[in-house]
């Protein structure tokens, strides 16, 4: 399940899902969050959940293994909640 989620001032699209609805996806260890398929940052969390690191990549990175994961993410059969 996921839950998609409209932040209307931001202009945002929020989804949040659980790794075993895409287990056969090669997602990144972390947190991925994608900006306007511009600038992405991978989260790091330890086993409590508290924030450990985080990995930047702008538009000088390649960003396209996000973006193709992006897109299958989005195409995935998720049942939305």
């Amino acid at each position: 399940m996921y839950k998609n989620r409209n932040i209307p001032l931001g202009h945002e699209d929020i989804f949040l899902l659980d790794r075993k609805d895409v287990a056969d996806l090669d997602l990144p260890a972390g947190d991925l969050m994608l900006f306007d398929q511009k600038n992405a940052v991978i989260g790091q969390y330890d086993e409590t959940g508290y924030a450990q690191s985080q990995t930047f990549y702008d538009e000088t990175d390649d960003l396209s293994s996000f973006i193709t994961l992006r897109e299958k993410l989005l195409r995935a059969n998720l049942v939305r909640v």
